[in-house]
């Protein structure tokens, strides 16, 4: 993933252009590099913007040492254990001898993330440490040369593709432009230079987009290309400009992630000593930067506020604190927290990208079937609060959350997820009771259970008994006329 003091917030890429976004702009005016108009960039996004849930996957050479180096454990993500272990390019490089995953198998993988009620996964095809998870004709640090890729002749991206269109997912290959590993990346620094003293960056571009053209053309449709490691000065926003308009001429579908370019956005952390006690003051502020791509990826940190309407992005959580697999990692969110980060990225109009790190054997740790296996339970019952919703219109509330969706029938559904009960048990919309349609209850204990209502003035007043409560986050649906557009609403 993309270095830890970096953080990339980031907005949406080419479409805003750092410009306020508009509800009142024209269908047809232009909105990015390859002339596609709002329009039709709505349209292309619609399923990855109604499917909020996608499971991201971290796997390659580093789940072999999983955070362990010559018997010292190195801190940090596993997949930057190169870096942060000081490993010489030499004496990481012949794990590839290693790699042999004899307990892979991509219907297993595509049931749990099925059953995880996630739409779409995003699969590291190359990362920072260089090594090339697919069969490809570039280069030697690849798939093809481990005990894997000689012995079984398999190709985990070809049998991951097919499993997940078998089973309705979606497909995403992450892709990684740092490369620790070739010889023509550019800057090298410290322990992690070559013996070659003069990389060609552009010998490394050519064989970067003849990867890309592997990838979608070997696999069938590619729904998703997720790029990282941009952050280098040889990486420019023209680089990322000219390799966004040619993905889009091999896949004129596909949705690409905003680090294809430059970081749109960065969060600059400004720190002032206050007077004599020297307190350390930390405000944010958010820098609107040019770039390509279609939508946002905050890391590990959901959007205090979510961003403006139009704007498409995604955050990507870790299960634990590392990506890919660490065997002394056991600090695992629990499934509560994990599905309430869902709810709050769904309130604020977003996806959420949640990481299994696979073992190097190619079973996926218990700790992590578990914890999707409940969060699928859970969007089992109240998935039509998260799935295809809008941004709530509440904002955040002591109580929980809101998500909002435009029902068949041209009225609109309020959902509210209760994290906690309200005070009194009772929330009050304010403004809300000439609108208000219907009411009913959600969650699977409390479908059987009334939920009743007052009306005060013109406020709806909510009551709900404790037998509604889940215990991750009830769901309560309010239908209404339309969402109320008096400024005394809330």
């Amino acid at each position: 993933m993309i270095r830890p003091f970096l953080i990339c917030a980031a907005l949406l890429g080419t479409v805003l252009y750092g410009q306020e976004y508009s509800a009142a702009q024209d269908p047809q005016e232009v909105v990015n590099v390859i002339g596609e108009t709002k329009e039709q960039f709505q349209k292309r996004m619609k399923w990855w913007n109604d499917a909020r849930f996608g499971v991201f996957i971290h796997w390659g050479l580093y789940s072999i040492p999983a955070g362990e180096w010559k018997g010292e454990t190195v801190p940090r993500y596993g997949e930057w254990i190169i870096r942060h272990g000081k490993i010489a390019i030499d004496d990481y490089a012949p794990l590839i001898d290693q790699f042999n995953p004899t307990k892979f198998d991509a219907n297993e993988w595509m049931s749990v993330i099925k059953n995880s009620g996630a739409k779409y996964f995003v699969i590291t095809t190359k990362h920072h440490e260089g090594f090339s998870l697919f069969r490809t004709k570039r280069g030697e640090f690849n798939i093809t040369n481990t005990p894997f890729g000689l012995n079984n002749d398999r190709d985990i991206m070809k049998e991951l593709s097919f499993a997940a269109r078998k089973q309705g997912v979606k497909v995403g290959w992450y892709y990684s432009i740092l490369d620790w590993h070739n010889p023509n990346y550019a800057p090298q620094k410290g322990f992690l230079k070559h013996k070659n003293q003069n990389p060609d960056f552009e010998k490394y571009v050519e064989f970067m987009t003849n990867q890309t053209t592997e990838l979608l053309t070997n696999y069938g449709e590619i729904d998703i290309l997720w790029y990282d490691g941009e952050w280098d000065k040889t990486w420019t926003d023209e680089r990322g400009n000219n390799l966004y308009k040619y993905i889009r001429e091999l896949a004129p579908n596909i949705i690409v992630n905003n680090r294809v370019g430059k970081e749109r956005t960065k969060e600059k952390i400004k720190s002032k000593n206050k007077r004599k006690n020297k307190e350390t003051i930390v405000t944010t502020e958010l820098i609107a930067m040019p770039s390509s791509g279609d939508f946002g990826t905050p890391e590990q940190k959901l959007p205090p506020n979510g961003f403006e309407p139009g704007v498409y992005w995604e955050t990507c959580m870790t299960m634990n604190k590392t990506w890919g697999y660490r065997k002394d990692d056991h600090d695992w969110k629990s499934t509560e927290t994990l599905i309430r980060q869902l709810i709050d990225a769904s309130s604020k109009g977003g996806n959420y990208l949640l990481n299994v790190g696979p073992k190097a054997d190619g079973t996926i740790p218990q700790e992590s079937i578990d914890r999707l296996n409940e969060i699928g339970k859970w969007l089992e019952v109240n998935g039509e609060a998260i799935y295809g919703t809008q941004a709530g219109v509440l904002g955040k509330k002591a109580w929980g959350r809101s998500t909002t969706k435009t029902l068949d029938n041209g009225n609109t559904a309020l959902y509210l997820h209760l994290f906690d009960l309200p005070k009194d048990n009772k929330i009050a919309l304010q403004g809300y009771a000439e609108q208000f349609v219907s009411l009913a209850a959600i969650s699977a204990k409390s479908r059987d259970v009334a939920v009743t209502y007052t009306v005060n003035n013109n406020d709806l007043i909510i009551e709900m008994p404790e037998s509604l409560w889940n215990e991750y986050a009830s769901v309560i649906k309010v239908e209404l006329k339309q969402i109320p557009k008096n400024e005394n609403a809330k």
